[in-house]
């Protein structure tokens, strides 16, 4: 499906009930909204595929501010999000895009049921249909089958705060980015090629098995959030500083802290402070050399050049397709 060439939004959207509320949220919250209605991702259905990484690097927001706006539409009643298929339901799109109603005769009601059909599989799908299947006339129900996800319905209470993933959503992520194109969408890369490391190395990204009876976390010692701050102020001078080191951030780099001492990819894979801190060091030195995250490679039109936050850096997402190599060609070559 190609990009919509317009999206209509009511007057409602501002002095609505949900509207209110918005406003109530702060500006950030109504900016979310806003690009939910007009997100070239977006369908005539308002149920789509939107990671919030495409979110943050669009509303120029940034990961946490993109999670905070997430969660505020959520609480206002506007939308419904799943972190795990990444999908995105915004409950009265389809009734401002496709209309209130249509008859049985109006072509638009196959091509509802033809977009509804080709959904990928999220827990939004059986909800969808209660709401908009006897207005617009359609044919047939698809059901969640929730023992394909480890999400069910009513995902709010499971969104990150912010892109406080656990290391299984980073694997989760990875698989549905892998439908998509990534906000460096001007990148080419291979699925299924072997993955290359920050240093070169050509090897799939594995972790580190931790000996029997043992847990992965045994030994590791606790994540030294200011001198991996420290470390990509001095290395990445002209990205964004840091200017609060909320708890949010603190768990969202602890989880990145956790997942690359098990990883056997270079630079990581450690089991003390020293070294931790070290490979962090090395992977914040080779980002640097990546026009795409330092705001040198080319910019999508009318967008200005992106630079990668430290939220970027550590995301599930973000952080998987620097190991995978998706922003650092020119290092590899």
């Amino acid at each position: 499906m190609g990009m919509r060439e317009y999206g209509k939004i009511g007057p409602k959207f501002w002095i609505g009930e949900t509207g209110k509320k918005l406003k109530a949220a702060g500006p950030i919250a109504q900016v979310t909204a806003m690009y939910l209605l007009t997100s070239p991702h977006a369908n005539m259905l308002g149920l789509f595929y939107q990671p919030v990484l495409y979110l943050a690097h669009e509303t120029g927001l940034g990961m946490e501010g993109a999670s905070e706006g997430l969660r505020s539409c959520i609480e206002a009643g506007f939308c419904d999000y799943d972190p795990a298929t990444e999908m995105v339901w915004v409950y009265e799109m389809a009734k401002y895009q496709v209309g209130e109603s249509l008859t049985a005769a109006d072509k638009r009601s196959v091509g509802v049921q033809n977009e509804y059909n080709a959904l990928p599989v999220n827990p939004f799908l059986s909800r969808f249909y209660d709401r908009y299947g006897a207005a617009f006339h359609m044919s047939k129900k698809r059901v969640f089958d929730a023992a394909s996800s480890s999400k069910t319905e009513g995902a709010t209470k499971a969104l990150p705060s912010p892109l406080e993933a656990s290391n299984s959503s980073s694997s989760s992520n990875s698989s549905s980015n892998s439908k998509k194109d990534e906000a460096n969408a001007f990148v080419d890369s291979d699925a299924d090629a072997p993955g290359v490391d920050l240093l070169g190395n050509v090897h799939r990204i594995g972790k580190v098995t931790p000996p029997s009876g043992e847990s992965d976390q045994h030994a590791l010692p606790a994540c030294p959030f200011n001198e991996i701050v420290a470390a990509y102020h001095e290395l990445m001078p002209e990205n964004p500083r840091v200017k609060t080191l909320s708890e949010a951030r603190k768990r969202t780099i602890s989880a990145r802290w956790r997942e690359a001492a098990r990883l056997t990819c270079q630079p990581f894979g450690y089991a003390t402070r020293a070294d931790g801190i070290a490979a962090w060091r090395k992977f914040f030195e080779v980002c640097a050399r990546s026009d795409f995250l330092t705001g040198k490679g080319k910019p999508r039109p009318n967008m200005p050049p992106f630079f990668a936050d430290i939220d970027f850096l550590t995301s599930p997402s973000g952080f998987t397709n620097c190991l995978e190599n998706k922003y650092h060609r020119e290092v590899a070559a």
